[in-house]
C-alpha cells in the first residue's frame, strides 16, 4: 500500500468501474491522490 505523502499513513486504493485502467489512492484526511496521467483519465470519464 501506498503511504499518504502528507500524513504517511497507508492510503486505501479504488478502482473506477467504469475505467478499469484508473486507479488511486485515497487518504481520510486528505483526499483523493492520482499517479501521473490518471486526473486526466479520471476528468475525461467525469465530464466527456
Amino acid at each position: 500500500m501506498i503511504p499518504c505523502p502528507r500524513y504517511g499513513e497507508t492510503m486505501k486504493r479504488f478502482f473506477d468501474i467504469d475505467e478499469k485502467q484508473l486507479q488511486y489512492e485515497t487518504c481520510d484526511e486528505h483526499g483523493q491522490f492520482f499517479d501521473a496521467g490518471e486526473s486526466t483519465l479520471w476528468a475525461e470519464s467525469q465530464y466527456l
